[in-house]
């Protein structure tokens, strides 16, 4: 256990900042410059406890600025040190070095078990973080804890619906697809009318996407147990199953394949030769000022189900705040992360520009300046009430304790599907061989 230890620290040092710390990294473009300071111990009062944050979240240091006025007992410095991958690099630095780390940090959802299991986070259960379990939304709270322990705090989540054409949908009389069956009818059909026109964009290279949209199968390719043993099963009956299904769309040239969440997909969903995408709830934002053409077009759908009936939601993206094993204050960083987290004061801020995260908690939800939010993209369509909806039957994955190297093989191994020199079949017995080799070798004991 301890050459795992030793090994991951190495691996996270090399390869975080290679991988780019996930769709977070995509989010993090309009966040500022890394290495600032934001000043925001303004409003602290002399003797008040000092605080370290590091996040890379646009917006944030309003919220830090609220808590300083409204705390005066304590007092947060936010630090932007780099975003995803950026800050990894800084904080396995500091781990490694014994000293230099923040109070609390901003970590990725597939990130904490990394740091949980070189022992660089605390175990927030015994500051009464606990209380809070109810205040979020189901699905998320297994993502920062295991067994008693409490790794961090849930911030904002993902639930991903379909966002569509309305528009286009009409044109080519199509219906919106309840199950995914019936998107491959539809799928087939407007591929017949106009071969040029794709119904959907699918990009398995895209680690997260693929594994948060196999999730919604009830795939369970991955399971740790906290110690030296963990599950890699990403050949399961659920997992092929998903795999046949893509790759018969892929087969038939009825989807396209370009990398997703960037401009040459922008281009196909605003020229209408994609009509459709999944997206988390963060998603609609960023096609958004990119799209000329179809603005008032779009309108949000729940995500197809894989089974009649079935209202199950994948998860893709977010983060939550977790304390530093280092820090020397845990009562009060504790107490930050769950005003931070789990405050309806700092949400409405938070669901503001430029932050406009998607809250883990229903009550900040249910907000009317969020609820009732409207875009010109989507039109009149209240834009976040299909993810609310969805957010209900969020189900999460569980991640394996070097997810950064499990996301670096996925996107090379399923760039070939990509690329047309594999299949979505090979390319999962690829990763299956890969990722047990690779974990064997770092100590693990291995189940599949």
């Amino acid at each position: 256990m301890k050459r795992a230890m030793a090994v991951l620290f190495l691996l996270a040092l090399g390869a975080a900042s290679a991988v780019a710390g996930g769709v977070q990294e995509k989010k993090s473009v309009a966040a500022a410059s890394s290495g600032v300071s934001y000043g925001t111990t303004g409003a602290c009062t002399a003797g008040a406890t000092k605080l370290t944050f590091w996040g890379w979240v646009p917006g944030f240091p309003r919220m830090v600025e609220l808590f300083n006025k409204t705390h005066p007992s304590t007092c947060v410095d936010m630090e932007n040190v780099g975003a995803g991958g950026g800050e990894y690099d800084k904080l396995v630095t500091a781990f490694k070095a014994g000293s230099g780390a923040p109070d609390v940090v901003e970590l990725e959802y597939s990130e904490l078990p990394t740091f949980e299991i070189t022992k660089s986070l605390l175990d927030l259960s015994s500051y009464g973080a606990g209380d809070y379990e109810s205040d979020h939304v189901p699905g998320i709270w297994a993502q920062v804890t295991r067994g008693g322990a409490i790794y961090g705090m849930p911030f904002d989540v993902g639930p991903v619906a379909l966002l569509y054409n309305e528009k286009l949908f009409a044109k080519f009389g199509l219906t919106v697809p309840k199950t995914w069956e019936e998107f491959a009818a539809e799928a087939a059909k407007l591929h017949s009318e106009d071969p040029k026109v794709s119904l959907m964009n699918f990009w398995p290279a895209d680690a997260q996407f693929l594994f948060s949209m196999m999730s919604q199968t009830g795939a369970r390719p991955f399971a740790w147990n906290g110690g030296n043993s963990v599950t890699i099963d990403v050949t399961c009956k659920a997992c092929r199953e998903f795999a046949s299904y893509w790759q018969g769309l892929i087969d038939s040239h009825e989807v396209a394949m370009v990398p997703d969440v960037q401009a040459q997909e922008f281009g196909l969903l605003d020229s209408g030769r994609v009509l459709s995408v999944p997206r988390a709830a963060w998603g609609p934002k960023y096609f958004a000022p990119a799209a000329s053409k179809t603005v008032g077009d779009w309108r949000i759908a729940l995500l197809p189900q894989w089974a009649a009936g079935e209202h199950v939601t994948p998860s893709w993206g977010g983060s939550a705040y977790a304390v530093t094993a280092q820090t020397k204050h845990p009562k009060q960083a504790t107490e930050f992360v769950d005003w931070l987290t789990s405050s309806l004061a700092s949400w409405r801020i938070a669901i503001t520009p430029p932050t406009q995260d998607f809250p883990s908690m229903p009550a900040a939800q249910q907000l009317a300046s969020f609820r009732d939010r409207t875009i010109p993209l989507t039109g009149s369509q209240k834009l976040e009430v299909p993810f609310i909806e969805s957010a209900a039957t969020m189900k999460t994955m569980e991640w394996l304790p070097f997810m950064t190297y499990v996301s670096s093989k996925a996107t090379d191994i399923f760039g070939k599907v990509a690329e047309h020199e594999s299949t979505m079949g090979s390319a999962l017995e690829e990763l299956q061989a890969d990722l047990v080799s690779y974990a064997k070798n770092q100590g693990f004991e291995v189940a599949q």
